[in-house]
């Protein structure tokens, strides 16, 4: 699914939705990432 949205932005001949595309990508890669860690016992955090 996620790789079909990348070539989709690779393919797009326009920078601004190629860009807003990309920002929507990453913003739901972090989230994700960050639900990810939350479920994680982490031993020793960096403050």
């Amino acid at each position: 699914m996620l790789l079909l949205i990348i070539l989709e932005i690779m393919g797009s001949p326009q920078l601004l939705m190629e860009y807003r595309s990309v920002m929507f990508i990453i913003s739901i890669i972090c989230s994700v990432a960050l639900s990810l860690l939350g479920k994680l016992p982490f031993n020793a955090q960096t403050d």
